[in-house]
């Protein structure tokens, strides 16, 4: 029979609960400790690759910061002054796959058109037909390339520019 003495009404569970569920808590928080003692190598390595890794992520996107930086610098330098060919011709290769790119590529076809020989044109139309390739998924770039490569192509295929006459500088 049940009691109805209220001295004797169960008591409420307190925080942590009963003795025999702590000792099998203990038990489990013991065996996850040997699992990591066994382990503890693997952990580390696990740990340092992560580490590691993080550090590399965040070395490579710095540079990448760094290198698309100094493409625009050097866009920005060849915009504002009288640039040689050559130095345009180094930028365009040490900045490949930066966002100053195709804008430096176009800096240095103008450069070549500005010469007026058709080798330059030549050269200028080559450096665009890669720009152009570059720039396909923006509408702006690509419409401005394509109209430049046009208009090389036309001063490239009139006869009577070209005909009888010297490169310039030559008497």
């Amino acid at each position: 029979m049940a009691s109805t003495d209220p001295k004797q009404a169960p008591q409420r569970k307190k925080l942590g609960g009963a003795a025999e569920q702590s000792l099998l808590s203990e038990e489990v928080v013991q065996k996850y400790l040997k699992l990591l003692q066994d382990y503890q190598n693997v952990v580390f390595a696990a740990l340092v690759v992560v580490l590691l890794a993080g550090g590399l992520t965040v070395y490579l996107r710095q540079k990448s910061a760094e290198n698309e930086d100094r493409a625009w610098a050097a866009y920005s330098k060849a915009s504002a002054t009288s640039t040689k060919v050559e130095d345009l011709e180094k930028d365009l290769n040490e900045f490949e796959g930066t966002g100053a790119h195709p804008l430096l590529g176009m800096a240095l076809a103008a450069k070549l058109y500005e010469k007026g020989e058709k080798a330059d044109l030549e050269k200028a139309q080559r450096v665009l037909s890669q720009i152009e390739s570059e720039v396909r998924g923006n509408a702006l770039l690509s419409d401005l390339v394509r109209h430049q490569l046009a208009g090389i192509q036309k001063e490239l295929a009139d006869p009577n520019l070209w005909s009888g006459t010297a490169p310039v500088g030559s008497k």
